[in-house]
């Protein structure tokens, strides 16, 4: 779509003009020199100060909250300033908002309700309007537009537009009117609004939009929205981590300074989508939810027409399909049918499926998926972002996906089409119309979505890849997975941020054993343009120490898997631990599944010690890029290496998981995960799981050593059919 951004602010002869009535009017051909000054030098914050008969009132904010020192100083920011007309009706707007958790929002009574007192604003009010105002990166108004994000410090992200006049909108409501307007330290652009942030809870914001009537009334009916209130976790109980004085890396962790937000994701049907499938009303809703639900727990298996909710079957449920029946019981039709729609956690759109560090050539289409646990117990939904079409589903089905039928020369392929056949297209997820509440987000979308029997059948039988923090609802939630390093620095103060450190009691999917001796670490997405790391998606989960912790697996439906985790072995990365798997965090419940696991291993097969080698070589693995040393796995792609590893329990990397060179060259190079000798899977058994709750013990067998890593970046569960193959198909490289 063409982009017309309004061009207030113009350049002349290395200045910018001001009009003396209204700040940042257009310029004349001939400006008064009286109202030029140069940009040399000016920071943000001097930009607001020199300006302050339109912005003193936002600088107020600013002060109030400290921003105005952090705007001052060297960085790189994006503000986006609102004029003092702005803000005072900000304020206004603020203290008479009907639907606040705190009446007027913490602010005192007035006798005059439409003249507010700027100085009745809390300072909790001024830090959130100020952090939802200003970026840790520069943000032109070329990169924004249809459909675009914005990060700021704090708060969810910021939708962004085109308005009617062809400027560059907010939220669909904050304008940028003055564009581009570039200082020493980041980015200003002027806005004729505050950015409206989410102040009400989303059961709120449900109700309150109008397209969803139906749905959130059988919301309130089933009880989920008073379960849905919440906003901060209990703060810890056990002391902050704290990072060692002299600790490799030291200065590039930020501790988390207080506990996880708790927010959730709704994915809703529009009336319109309901009343298209023939359903008006909520008791239709539930004539409905019967004919997808009611059988779903029957029979003794799982097939294709009944039993195949393994939970509800294998704990003899049985499913609740009175119409005028108890909705708010966990066995009821309607409260099934909610509650799949539910996550416990906040996913923002930026981080639905994290589409960095993917590979999209040799036959990969670029796409990428998550898996997320839902509220309907024990099930997962699948989020497939398609590239070509830049579009998110859920549910969308492929036969023998994660399949090939690849040879010879074709063997890094997905396989033909014909093995691949479309027979759901998925649920589509309209993100471009995605409701930030204060604690969550709404998604529309356009059909309906049901745990049918195609979900564990077709779905969810493939090889299923779960990036570890796409496991911790607090990531998400917190807004800290798929945020690059420069947002966190700006967030954190830090200058050389790259990872995350937090309690050891931060997530409810992780039990830790040995308190803090154990260090629970996130790796952030390298900053654009630079070298990213070789993971997948681009971040991990990874912490050090002598560690000792168990982490909660997805659930998945009943069925023989084989369970893997990726193994990188290199630098402090390369440890030794033990593996463990239970049906609980009870030490008495988990078992060792595998001999430990020593990754004290080489990077390649001639960069260590000639032992060291030897122990690389030892596992099966060979260069497959060396045409010289190893021109039979040069020629096969290393297919015939591949099945030695599986003899010793590795397997290469995926060869859709890639990085980019930091650009010192003049051609960039991708660097291929599935080449890499420091980017290996380990499988660690083949059990017959159960649709329930597994938890799966890491513990370091070298208690002599508290500098050494564990990196759990991914978790593999896969079906007996894929890595055993189905006839000609084989499980694909990617």
């Amino acid at each position: 779509m063409k982009m017309n951004i309004k061009k207030s602010l113009l350049r002349v002869a290395g200045f910018f003009c001001l009009s003396g009535s209204m700040v940042l009017a257009s310029c004349s051909a001939e400006p008064d020199d009286s109202d030029l000054y140069t940009f040399t030098g000016e920071t943000i914050e001097d930009f607001i100060v020199n300006n302050e008969a339109s912005f003193s009132d936002f600088n107020y904010i600013l002060q109030r909250a400290g921003y105005d020192r952090i705007l001052s100083s060297y960085g790189t920011y994006t503000c986006f300033v609102p004029t003092n007309e702005a803000v005072r009706a900000y304020v206004n707007e603020l203290y008479n908002d009907e639907d606040a958790m705190l009446p007027h929002h913490g602010m005192p009574e007035v006798a005059d309700k439409n003249n507010v007192p700027l100085e009745n604003l809390t300072d909790s009010l001024c830090r959130s309007i100020a952090m939802y105002h200003v970026a840790g990166i520069e943000y032109k108004t070329a990169s924004l537009g249809v459909s675009g994000v914005v990060t700021p410090l704090s708060g969810p992200q910021i939708n962004t537009g085109i308005a009617e006049s062809g400027d560059v909108i907010l939220n669909d409501k904050a304008v940028i009117t003055n564009a581009d307007y570039e200082v020493v330290n980041g980015i200003v652009h002027v806005i004729n609004s505050v950015i409206p942030r989410a102040n009400k809870l989303i059961s709120t914001d449900l109700l309150k939009d109008g397209r969803f009537s139906i749905f959130s009334e059988a919301l309130r009916l089933t009880g989920l929205d008073q379960q849905m209130e919440r906003i901060k976790k209990n703060p810890s109980a056990i002391e902050a981590p704290e990072i060692t004085p002299g600790e490799d890396g030291a200065d590039s962790y930020w501790v988390t300074p207080e506990p996880s937000d708790v927010k959730f994701t709704i994915f809703a049907e529009t009336d319109e989508v309901l009343r298209a499938n023939g359903i008006n009303t909520v008791e239709d809703l539930v004539r409905k939810a019967a004919e997808w639900y009611g059988k779903a727990a029957t029979g003794s298996t799982r097939t294709d027409t009944e039993g195949w909710y393994d939970w509800y079957r294998n704990n003899n449920v049985t499913i609740d399909t009175d119409v005028n029946g108890d909705y708010t019981k966990e066995n009821h039709v309607l409260n099934m049918f909610i509650r799949y729609h539910i996550l416990a956690y906040g996913v923002a759109k930026n981080s639905l499926t994290i589409d960095y560090c993917v590979y999209d050539k040799s036959g990969w289409s670029g796409d990428s998926y998550d898996y997320y646990e839902t509220t309907l117990p024990k099930t997962l939904l699948k989020v497939w972002y398609v590239k070509k079409e830049q579009k998110y589903y859920i549910n969308r089905y492929v036969t023998n996906n994660t399949l090939s039928d690849g040879v010879g020369e074709n063997v890094e392929t997905m396989g033909s089409e014909a093995m691949h056949t479309l027979v759901y297209q998925g649920v589509w997820i309209d993100v471009d119309n995605c409701i930030s509440s204060l604690n969550g987000y709404i998604y529309p979308i356009n059909d309906i979505l049901v745990y049918n029997s195609q979900v564990p059948n077709g779905v969810l039988n493939e090889r299923m890849r779960f990036d570890t923090l796409s496991m911790l609802g607090e990531v998400m939630s917190s807004g800290f997975r798929g945020i690059y390093c420069q947002d966190m620095v700006s967030r954190s103060g830090n200058s050389t941020v790259g990872r995350i450190r937090f309690p050891v009691d931060y997530f409810d999917n992780v039990v830790v054993y040995n308190g803090n001796k154990t260090k629970l670490d996130m790796n952030l997405l390298a900053n654009p343009g630079n070298n990213s790391y070789l993971l997948y998606k681009g971040d991990s989960f990874q912490g050090k120490g002598v560690y000792d912790f168990a982490i909660k697996l997805p659930p998945v439906p009943d069925g023989m898997y084989e369970l893997r985790v990726a193994a990188t072995n290199f630098g402090q990365r390369g440890s030794m631990m033990q593996f463990y798997l239970g049906e609980s965090p009870d030490l008495n419940d988990l078992k060792p599944i595998d001999i430990p696991i020593d990754l004290r291993l080489p990077t390649s097969t001639t960069s260590g010690t000639a032992e060291e080698n030897a122990r690389l070589l030892s596992i099966g693995y060979c260069e497959v890029n060396d045409e010289v040393n190893y021109p039979d796995a040069y020629a096969d792609r290393g297919v015939e290496s591949d099945k030695v590893m599986r003899t010793h329990s590795y397997m290469r990397d995926g060869l859709s998981i890639v990085k980019e060179s930091d650009g010192s060259n003049s051609k960039p190079v991708k660097y291929n995960a599935r080449f890499a000798g420091y980017q290996l899977r380990r499988i660690l058994t083949k059990e017959n799981l159960k649709q329930r709750d597994y938890w799966l013990r890491v513990k370091s067998v070298l208690p002599k050593y508290d500098d050494k890593k564990f990196q759990l970046d991914y978790i593999e569960i896969v079906p007996q059919r894929v890595y055993d193959g189905v006839g000609a198909y084989r499980e694909d490289l990617y």
